[in-house]
């Protein structure tokens, strides 16, 4: 098992964690006359929750070049499968909060990026 986490090429900077929980979407509950529950699925994908520590404005610029496309490929190890896998991915939440300029270089705080599977 591997804790990397890679965007693309490249290797995540700074990464403290992430988890990987698989969401259903666009389900249907329905009950029969019995009672008896009948699901219709689509799909299951996976959300990807990734922590990062305090990045430099380098660092920054490399996450942001990296998951610039609206889907690009992430290479992580996924617990529901036990093995290193790559998806598409599209990123939906990405902050960038500014934590101090050191020296003119600017650095950020500690950072949550939320990906959904394509």
């Amino acid at each position: 098992m591997t804790s990397e986490l890679y965007f693309g090429e490249l290797k995540v900077p700074a990464l403290l964690g992430y988890s990987a929980d698989r969401d259903c979407r666009k389900i249907k509950k329905e009950y029969n006359a019995n009672g008896d529950m009948l699901i219709d699925m689509v799909a299951r994908k996976l959300t990807l929750t990734v922590k990062l520590g305090r990045l430099t404005a380098q660092e920054m610029k490399e996450l942001q070049t990296a998951t610039q496309p609206v889907f690009f490929p992430v290479t992580f190890f996924d617990p529901m499968k036990g093995e290193t896998v790559t998806a598409q991915f599209h990123l939906s939440e990405q902050p960038a909060e500014l934590a101090s300029v050191v020296g003119g270089a600017p650095r950020f705080e500690e950072l949550k990026l939320v990906l959904e599977e394509k």
